[in-house]
């Protein structure tokens, strides 16, 4: 990340006593009592991520005079926070392109997927470097400052310009956070730069907004001696590394971080599952015991929509357990499993139809290789050597080599996630093979982790399901269950009439549960076909029947949201849960012959830049079902496809560069080209 910013690249205190071009240099803010300060409504270009307000807002109230026009204001008598990005005010009323609005006495942050004034989705006043902070000779929390290109977000981020949520690249990601190395030595620096550069060693400096590289955000004041800013530009940016601050997010809705889980990072903690055997295949224990496959979550609340993801399931429908020693059609029932010594085994690369969210591999593939015999046709394969788990989903032997739909390599040993938005060879984006249940288990008289299981209708995902089928990340459905989500057997329920070998069963799925990992049959659990079941036996089960099972929050556990640790440490007490509006679900219309054309083929902008938007018009009989998407092909052309509202939109910021520039956006296959002055 520091490379991709720019080793060489200077440090720039974006802030000063003077004038650049004209324009004052900082981002001014204003203090109000606002019970007796004018309020204005805005018309944000965002609206749907953006605060309705009414914003406080006067004559005489300061607005930054660069491109970005941030209009900041503190309410003193509620510490409320007021932020607008590009405020302007229009003939017909003040005009902006998003707002936001903070309470400073919580740690709530941005719903995830919003932007705020910054386009992290961040608060900006709390970054500021402010003239009476040096003066007092401390600065005591972290600094704003911005990256020219960046990829994807991530906590206390909420907002992304480019890339894929989740999908972290060598590109600095909003919300990363920085330091000034320890050994960096800053005795040669005026005593009021050391305050700058101290609090840039013991509170770092968090990437905010796309902007000049290293570009340190502060407020305008006549008191800045502008030759001592202007001494900070020696610091290159090899000086900082980039910190891990994921240990310290105690919940991916809050801005709360808790020091004391990274404290103890590098100690052992005691989880109920230590003492409990891992489960194990072919001497590889399946993850971590704090993974959260090997977690129980007999003690955790009740979800806020289990009582709708039931019903949704089938509250009357049976289970049923989708493995047996017979066959159905002709085919095995269940998902086998392969265990072999990699280092011996013949290993073919796949071609995958998700070849940009599928592992490379090669993948062992012998001639004798057990293959689901079902429609998903899995090929799951146990390196016993490395501990390390291969699957493939719709594995096919062709003529011109291995095929598949998707595919994912697994290290046994970490608890390492796919990457948010990534599906595996699962539709949830888990592994297979922890969550199967198998007969040397039952024989063992205990499981210990949780069962994988499907639903016919599924809605977005959560942790620590990393990938989605239906519906839009982030927004939970309170009828269709999201991926991931885990159901235990009420702890009520009566399973002694059941024989002890399916006792077993019961036990694991009221002690770690089942999780809900891809499309197929309602209650249908998963396992490993083998001759020893007893079939009559196992279709007892079908007794139990939906209504028996609950869906429990298990937001708690989460101690990262790239990451399957779960920690129960952290659910001593009830999770609250972001409330989040059901999105609409239409009925899949014929699929049209769609055309596309564009409200404007170019746009110019002067130096300073600007912000606009082209619409995007559909020609077919069947407008509503035609998707595109739109990609710029620099980075200084940054845009916001909202296909539901058939448009992109494209902010461009002061061109510092000294030459005239040209970028184009690409959309629905039609090329868009911004041209600006120098």
């Amino acid at each position: 990340w520091v490379t991709s910013i720019g080793n060489a690249t200077s440090l720039r205190m974006d802030f000063a006593a003077g004038k650049w071009e004209g324009s004052a240099i900082g981002i001014p803010y204003n203090i109000v009592s606002a019970s007796k300060e004018p309020k204005q409504a805005f018309t944000f270009l965002y609206d749907d991520e953006s605060d309705a307000g009414p914003y406080p807002i006067s004559a005489t109230s300061l607005i930054e005079e660069g491109s970005d026009h941030h209009l900041i204001t503190l309410d003193k008598e509620l510490c409320k926070l007021y932020e607008v990005a590009y405020a302007v005010n229009t003939a017909t009323g003040w005009t902006g392109v998003s707002g936001a609005v903070w309470d400073l006495k919580t740690n709530a942050l941005r719903p995830v997927g919003w932007t705020s004034a910054d386009a992290a989705g961040l608060p900006m006043l709390p970054g500021l470097v402010r003239y009476d902070e040096v003066e007092a000779g401390v600065i005591s929390h972290a600094i704003r400052f911005t990256v020219q290109s960046t990829n994807s977000y991530i906590w206390p981020g909420t907002h992304r310009t480019s890339g894929q949520a989740g999908i972290l690249t060598n590109q600095t990601p909003m919300g990363a956070r920085f330091r000034l190395k320890a050994d960096y030595d800053i005795s040669k620096f005026d005593p009021k730069m050391q305050v700058i550069l101290k609090a840039m060693k013991t509170y770092g400096i968090i990437n905010a907004d796309n902007g000049s590289n290293w570009f340190v955000s502060g407020v305008p004041d006549p008191r800045w001696n502008d030759e001592l800013l202007a001494s900070l530009k020696t610091i290159k940016g090899i000086a900082f590394e980039a910190v891990d601050e994921s240990c310290l997010m105690v919940s991916s809705d809050s801005g709360k971080a808790d020091l004391s889980k990274c404290a103890a990072i590098s100690k052992d903690r005691s989880l109920a599952t230590t003492a409990t055997p891992l489960p194990n295949v072919a001497g590889c224990d399946m993850f971590p015991a704090d993974n959260v496959w090997n977690t129980p979550i007999d003690s955790l609340p009740v979800h806020a929509n289990s009582a709708g993801w039931v019903a949704n399931i089938g509250g009357g429908t049976s289970f049923h357990m989708d493995f047996a020693s017979g066959q159905w059609e002709g085919k095995a029932i269940g998902i086998p499993y392969n265990a072999v010594n990699a280092s011996k085994e013949t290993k073919s690369i796949f071609s995958f139809l998700y070849s940009d969210e599928s592992d490379a591999g090669p993948y062992p593939t012998g001639t004798s290789v057990k293959i689901e015999e079902g429609s998903d046709h899995h090929l799951i394969t146990l390196d016993k050597e490395a501990c390390k788990l291969y699957e493939v989903a719709y594995a096919v032997n062709t003529a011109n080599g291995w095929t598949g739909v998707s595919g994912a390599v697994w290290d046994l040993k970490s608890n390492a996630m796919r990457p948010i938005g990534w599906t595996s060879a699962d539709a949830a984006g888990l592994p297979i093979l922890p969550g199967l249940v198998r007969y040397d288990e039952i024989e063992a008289g205990a499981i210990n982790h949780a069962l994988r299981f499907t639903v016919g209708q599924t809605n977005s995902y959560i942790w620590p399901g990393s990938h989605l089928t239906d519906g839009v990340p982030q927004k939970l459905n309170a009828f269709k269950p999201p991926f991931g989500a885990r159901f235990r057997l009420k702890a009520s329920y009566d399973i002694s009439a059941f024989d002890p070998k399916l006792q077993v069963i019961l036990k694991a799925m009221k002690t770690y549960g089942i999780i809900n990992a891809d499309n197929g049959g309602s209650w249908f659990v998963s396992g490993v076909p083998d001759s020893r079941w007893n079939d009559d036996m196992l279709s007892l089960l079908d007794r139990v029947k939906g209504s028996a099972f609950e869906a429990v929050d298990e937001s708690c556990l989460m101690v990262s949201v790239d990451s399957a640790k779960a920690d129960l440490s952290n659910c001593g007490v009830t999770p609250k849960e972001r409330v989040v509006t059901p999105p609409t679900v239409a009925a899949t219309p014929a699929t049209p012959t769609c055309t596309y054309s564009l409200s404007m083929d170019a746009k110019s902008f002067a130096a300073k830049g600007g912000i606009d938007n082209v619409n995007v018009q559909a020609g077919s009989a069947n407008a509503s079902s035609c998707t595109w998407s739109a990609k710029s092909n620099t980075s200084w052309l940054p845009i916001y496809a909202q296909a539901e509202k058939n448009r992109v939109v494209f902010a461009i910021s002061r061109n510092k560069s000294g030459t005239a520039r040209s970028g184009t956006i690409t959309i629905a296959g039609k090329t868009f080209t911004v041209t600006q002055s120098q």
